[in-house]
């Protein structure tokens, strides 16, 4: 039977480093590049709690051999002379031996000429190509290594590569994951690994995860929110568990809500998002707070959970009291709501609240709101009294009117 080609084997990673420790500043730059561009890469400096007690010459043999696609060296007149340089690059050049594509990538940082490498291996030249330009390279050569791979298994390796060392994709693979969904098979483990790994901005990403099933989803966030001391990892976890099924993540958020030993800006984040699960419960508990509540966070986020839900009789008067309120958070989220309920009765508040405005930050919120109210008398009148900012005049984006970013996220 024919071998396969290594292209199609699955690599713990894509690039591995081997540099003298003169050459530490070089290596560590393309590292940290690589990575960023969602390059999976063997640095060593990395690695230090992986590394520590480790029998180096084993582990070694695996991170400069069959673990990795291509071990790029870093040619410099150091390099030949130190013992572990010469150990990798002797595994390097065993390991290229066996393959059938280019294995060992030489960049020379000077003129040395290293002994071992075929006297027609082509170099890139440091001096000549700078160090972007070779990052660009090496890129642009692990995406053609695996062009063949399937997504898939693309995916399988950076979830290896988290299980084993801890480290999530960049945002470019990231985004790859996103676009190829329906060809990637998850269950609740890799879907956690996923879910960990959207930590950037992503377009569209409700509608690219739909594919994604539901419960699959929301068992994977609940992993997420059971990480003690990840604040940001438990926030996610939230979101994607109300994305998932509002109704089952109802008890979630109000367990969060009601622990008074949690961490406050979670407890916010959890009652905030109740009006996501039509929560009857959540809307009154919203009333009840919305004026007295002595943290201030939880009486803006109740202002969120009104500015979401159905006009009530009480409605005008909270949110006018509320536009007095001590904090500017808490006085933008009260117009915020005004204009997600198109309360006309109330722009005349919203004008006073506005001249009677000292924060910067609740001027421009305050004058964002009236703008959506530009047609009104009292608005009107009160651009006789302002100098308005030419924006005034542009048409208003209901959708982003007090939008967090993860309604976009997820």
């Amino acid at each position: 039977m024919a071998k396969k080609r290594n292209k199609s084997k699955i690599f713990e990673h894509q690039v591995a480093i081997s540099y003298a420790s003169e050459d530490r500043k070089t290596a560590e730059y393309i590292a940290k590049s690589l990575r960023s561009k969602g390059v999976s890469v063997f640095y060593d400096k990395f690695y230090k709690s992986e590394l520590w007690g480790k029998k180096l010459s084993t582990w070694f043999k695996k991170k400069f051999g069959k673990s990795s696609r291509f071990v790029l060296v870093l040619v410099s007149r150091y390099y030949p002379v130190k013992d572990w340089t010469d150990f990798e690059f002797s595994i390097a050049a065993a390991e290229e031996k066996k393959r059938k594509d280019e294995f060992i990538l030489p960049v020379r940082l000077d003129d040395t000429k290293l002994p071992g490498l075929p006297s027609d291996k082509v170099y890139l030249d440091l001096k000549k190509e700078g160090l972007k330009e070779v990052v660009n390279c090496l890129v642009q050569k692990v995406k053609t290594a695996v062009s063949d791979e399937t997504p898939g298994q693309i995916f399988r390796e950076a979830y290896q590569e988290w299980k084993i060392n801890g480290f999530l994709p960049g945002e470019t693979k990231v985004t790859y994951f996103l676009e190829h969904l329906s060809e990637i098979k998850l269950n609740v483990d890799t879907c956690e690994f996923l879910l960990r790994s959207l930590t950037g901005y992503h377009p569209n990403l409700q509608e690219k995860i739909k594919v994604i099933n539901k419960e699959t989803i929301f068992s994977a966030a609940t992993r997420l929110l059971d990480k003690r001391n990840e604040y940001y990892t438990r926030w996610r976890g939230i979101t994607y568990l109300v994305f998932a099924n509002s109704g089952k993540a109802e008890p979630y958020l109000w367990n969060l809500y009601r622990h008074e030993n949690e961490d406050l800006s979670l407890r916010v984040e959890a009652f905030k998002r109740l009006w996501k699960c039509e929560s009857k419960q959540g809307i009154d508990e919203s009333y009840s707070i919305a004026l007295k509540e002595p943290e201030w966070q939880f009486r803006q986020a109740a202002l969120v959970n009104i500015g979401h839900g159905n006009v009530r009789k009480e409605t005008l008067n909270v949110l006018a009291e509320a536009l007095r309120d001590r904090r500017w958070e808490v006085r933008t989220q009260s117009a915020y709501a005004i204009v997600r309920l198109e309360l006309d009765d109330l722009v005349p508040n919203l004008v006073t609240a506005f001249e009677n405005e000292r924060s910067r930050k609740g001027i421009n919120g305050l004058l964002y709101c009236l703008r959506n109210f530009k047609d009104d008398p009292s608005v009107k009148q009160f651009r006789k009294k302002h100098e308005l900012p030419k924006s005034f005049d542009k048409t208003p984006d209901y959708h982003a009117v007090g939008q967090d970013i993860m309604d976009e996220m997820v």
